[in-house]
């Protein structure tokens, strides 16, 4: 790619001009340089000749686009400028420096010739991460997204040396890379504002023949990719001294875009680092570039391994009951027919099994949805017992489950044809989940199971586990009993966390999250009570908008909402509140001043809520407010000032008690995420915009509403927030992964149930769940752990977010630490078809009256007219009901959250999480008074619904298996009555 000349006159004068008086003129020759004497070896030997390629299956490109929302990273641009034979002629130079993005290759979800009939199926692309291919190169690429002067100052110097090219960081950097024996080359290009994008490149054909790789299915490739840039992200920090950051992990991804080098970059709003002013167009200059001169042969390892490519790049693999490990290799062929005719026994209606493929290594089954789907696209993995709908005519399809994942069920039917084969003895269903689950306890767990046998020796071991394992794993997620201890032991370790990070020269500062501000009170004075000599001091620390509406409300003022400010033409709800609410900016300096006083020289360690926690790394108003210097005057320009008070609340230690599915996810309807997506696109160069002007964007987002209105579910409309809209839409659309809920059977074959209508007998009740199968939803990890803190341990008790937590990021550490040998309390158990929520307070209180001798707490929901009651979200991790009767209720869940299970099913690839949330919320309330919780001889019983109670039972799930008390079933004179009538 050469630069004309026309352009280089009006660049050379624009660097001195801007880029000079901030990065000083060292830096400003350097960028004149790069335009005078342009590197190309990246577009013209590794994109230009491979930018569009056709093939018999449609073909493989480079995605390349104008901006970032080009829909499915699709072929179009790519292949406009790969085919045309003159682009010299038809661009009047070369097209790529008029190009912004690029991605790795990959296949087209189009082929280049369809007919009609075929064109109007496929309008909306298959999502880019499920077409990711291993293309002739693969480049990692690397961004340092931090918006400091300084920081891109010195990015900028790891490119200069005084001799050679390698004589500077990034040459270190390319030697390090030149130990594999498949580097191609690496080349830095200016991002266009505040960062450089480092693009590392490995030639793959030496993986693809010697490893498989090109054999191996997309999901498969995309998940050891990203693996392969984990390692090679450490590398590079460790090569380039890289201090305080990290790269930005959403370029992990294959199909991430990036900055293409010489592109160009229009500068879409005020506020540009170097002061570029709005509307400039500016290269996205290559600063720094080399080709391996050759290939370094046999001699030499290469950089791609297979392990990341076979399994998921966790230390402790996701335990699920129905997974197998990979095989080497394929059954024999008799073997293979027979399990295709047990599927098709199974599966004699639409969607109907058609055949099986061994793909990378696994089975999969795939299905035709009708007669006239004639490529048969749904499909079934070996970890599912559900099948993911694909293609044409899935409307109104609800096929059920097989009774364990396809991979245990494939083991069981080749078990039964070798016994028929050879008249011998087939291998038990346990006997074959017991050898698929086979090496799937850590050495940590196993001990802990060992040990414990009581309170003493829980803490005991609990502490032996934090100690090795807080500082071995970045990123730790710990699962407990109730109880156990896990929160009181780190508190009381923290001294020693504190002391290791200091040795290791990290931050210091910590913070506990909890799920409301009471209990951050409340373990805020039990830690100062255990560490008050150790020279730390526990703080309880608000967010910015719970610390308003306590001001607002104390001086008697109303408080403003982000969207009243932009409603009145304020660019920020702060620079609201500084215009129009003087008393209530005085009153937080006073707060932020007597805060830090009583802190004096001790280490701050901040209690508060969740969400303060998930926001830390945004460093929104709640972080920067709390920075020792955020009220000095002499800060200088803004962004300088914020980069101080960053570093001064920079964590050490996050530690994050009961987690939730929802803190690691977003979960939306697939509707609500397009909704969001055409808003955005209205006015895209507002809504992408590095700065958007919020009245701005209200605007917008009035304008959309009022012409389009709400997006619709079942003809109604939901109402989405303009601050959800917000939130959405800095995620982009990428990133979400599309799923589709089918029945995983948890709720019988036909879900009669109604839990929210009186009772009309077993024949009318309605199938109220049936309606919420095949409906489409969206899944984006938050990832917001990635940044929060230099180490983040999550706490829970409970299996859906341990599950999901498996799914939403590998590189956490797992410890399910269990107690077989202590004792189980028993919980006395009362099944009932009146259990529902419209009677539940009648059916409490009548409970509590018939034993109005004792005191009993009730733990349920909708009883809240009732006296001494407590929710079961309420009651989760609270100590109030320690030596204390309690009775709580099990129902039937409402469809909304059934559904949404259902959705976390499909996209975990499981299908116990609805079994598996009765029995969390049963052992999160049990656990309040029982187990290590429990203070003399009191009783806890369980109200529960009769086919609720059945259906647990029945699973074959084996969700009640984790049910941490035992369940003592108690039948009055009617119960047993009926039950004897049914039997």
């Amino acid at each position: 790619m050469l630069f004309s000349e026309i352009d280089q006159q009006r660049l050379v004068p624009f660097c001195h001009n801007y880029i000079a008086p901030v990065l000083g003129l060292k830096s400003a020759n350097q960028f004149v340089k790069a335009i005078e004497k342009p590197a190309t070896w990246f577009a013209d030997t590794i994109m230009r000749p491979r930018l569009f390629r056709p093939d018999f299956l449609g073909g493989v490109y480079y995605p390349v686009a104008l901006n970032p929302f080009s829909l499915g990273r699709n072929h179009a641009l790519a292949e406009t400028i790969g085919t045309d034979l003159t682009p010299q002629t038809t661009y009047g130079g070369d097209p790529l420096t008029g190009v912004t993005f690029f991605a790795n290759p990959l296949r087209m979800w189009v082929p280049i010739t369809v007919g009609e009939d075929d064109a109007a199926s496929l309008d909306e692309p298959d999502r880019p991460m499920d077409r990711v291919v291993l293309g002739d190169h693969q480049v990692f690429t690397f961004e340092f997204d931090v918006n400091d002067p300084e920081f891109l100052k010195l990015q900028l110097s790891w490119l200069r040396s005084s001799k050679g090219p390698l004589d500077c960081p990034m040459g270190d950097l390319y030697r390090e890379c030149s130990g594999f024996a498949d580097f191609a080359g690496l080349t830095v290009n200016y991002s266009g504002n505040k960062s450089l994008h480092i693009h590392v490149v490995f030639d793959t054909a030496l993986a693809a023949a010697r490893l498989g790789l090109g054999e191996i299915s997309s999901a498969d490739l995309r998940r050891g990719l990203v693996a392969h840039w984990d390692r090679l992200h450490d590398a590079v920090l460790l090569t380039l001294n890289v201090q305080g950051h990290r790269a930005d992990r959403s370029l992990c991804y294959p199909e991430s875009f990036r900055r293409i080098p010489n592109g160009s970059r229009v500068i879409e709003s005020d506020g540009h680092l170097l002061g570029f002013p709005q509307g400039t167009i500016f290269p996205q200059v290559t600063l720094w570039e080399k080709a391996r001169g050759r290939a370094a042969g046999d001699s030499l390892p290469l950089f791609f391994t297979p392990e990341a490519f076979r399994a998921e790049a966790s230390i402790h693999k996701a335990r699920r009951k129905a997974t197998l490990s990979p095989r080497a290799c394929r059954v024999s062929t008799a073997e293979e027919a027979y399990c295709e005719e047990r599927l098709r026994a199974w599966y004699p209606e639409w969607p109907r099994f058609d055949h099986l493929d061994f793909e990378g290594g696994r089975y999969v089954a795939k299905f035709r949805n009708s007669e006239a789907d004639a490529t048969p696209s749904s499909i079934m993995r070996e970890d599912y017992r559900t099948i993911h709908l694909v293609g044409r005519d899935t409307a109104n399809l609800t096929p059920r489950a097989l009774p364990y994942a396809l991979g245990v069920m494939l083991a069981v039917w080749r078990s039964e044809f070798s016994a028929r084969q050879q008249d011998g003895e087939r291998l038990t269903l346990q006997e074959v989940l017991t050898e698929t689950q086979n090496g799937t306890v850590s050495p940590i767990e196993e001990r802990f199971r060992r040990q414990v046998v009581d309170a003493s020796s829980a803490r005991t071991e609990m502490e032996a586990v934090f100690r090795s394992a807080v500082a071995q794993h970045p990123l730790l997620l710990v699962v407990g009993p109730e109880g156990v201890g896990k929160t009181s032991v780190l508190m009381a370790l923290h001294y020693e966390f504190t002391a290791d990070l200091e040795r290791q020269g990290e931050s210091t500062m910590a913070m506990y999250a909890f799920a409301d501000y009471e209990a951050a009170r409340k373990k805020c004075y039990a830690f100062n009570a255990a560490q008050g000599d150790n020279s730390l001091f526990g703080v309880l620390l608000p967010s910015f908008s719970r610390a308003y509406e306590e001001e607002c409300s104390r001086l008697g003022v109303s408080p403003i909402s982000t969207e009243g400010a932009a409603r009145h033409g304020f660019a920020s709800r702060w620079a609201a509140i500084v215009k129009l609410q003087a008393p209530v900016i005085e009153a937080f300096r006073t707060r932020h001043a007597r805060l830090w006083e009583e802190i004096g020289d001790r280490t701050p360690v901040f209690f508060t809520v969740h969400q303060v926690a998930h926001e830390w790394k945004r460093t929104g108003l709640t972080r920067l407010m709390w920075a020792p210097s955020f009220w000095d005057d002499d800060q200088g320009e803004k962004e300088k000032r914020n980069t101080l008070l960053r570093r001064e609340t920079k964590l050490g230690l996050l530690v994050h008690d009961e987690v939730k599915a929802d803190s690691l996810i977003e979960v939306q309807p697939d509707s609500v995420l397009w909704w969001v997506d055409a808003l955005v696109n209205s006015d895209t160069k507002l809504w992408c915009a590095e700065q958007p002007s919020l009245p701005k964007l209200l605007a917008s987002y009035d304008a959309y509403v009022g012409a389009y209105g709400f997006p619709l579910i079942d003809d109604r409309e939901v109402k989405v927030r303009f601050e959800e809209v917000r939130r959405i839409a800095e995620y982009g659309v990428a990133r979400w992964e599309h799923v589709v809920t089918v029945d995983s059977g948890e709720y019988g074959v036909r879900a009669i149930a109604n839990d929210n209508a009186a009772d009309e007998g077993e024949s009318e009740r309605k199938d109220i769940y049936g309606a919420r199968h095949g409906r489409d939803w969206q899944v984006l990890p938050r990832e917001w752990w990635h940044g929060a803190a230099e180490r983040v341990v999550l706490l829970t008790t409970e299996a859906v977010p341990t599950a999901v937590a498996r799914r939403a990021d590998p590189s956490f550490t797992v410890y399910e630490l269990e107690t077989p040998l202590v004792s189980r309390d028993a919980v006395a158990v009362h099944p009932s078809r009146f259990v529902r929520g419209d009677n539940l307070a009648t059916l409490c209180a009548e409970f509590r009256a018939k034993r109005s001798e004792d005191d009993y707490a009730i733990v349920s929901n909708k009883v809240a007219m009732l006296s001494d009651t407590m929710t079961h979200m309420a009651a989760r991790g609270s100590n109030d009901l320690i030596g204390r009767n309690v009775v709580q209720t099990m129902t039937f869940m409402t469809p909304d959250e059934y559904e949404r299970l259902q959705a976390l099913n499909a996209w975990t690839g499981r299908s116990d999480l609805v079994s598996l949330r009765h029995i969390d919320e049963f052992n999160q309330t049990a656990g309040r008074n029982l187990g290590f919780r429990r203070r003399g001889e009191v009783r806890h019983d369980l109200l529960v619904n009769r086919r609720l109670l059945e259906l647990l039972v029945t699973s074959g799930s084996g969700a009640l298996g984790r049910a941490r008390y035992e369940m003592q079933v108690t039948l009055d004179r009617h119960q047993r009555y009926d039950a004897k009538r049914a039997g």
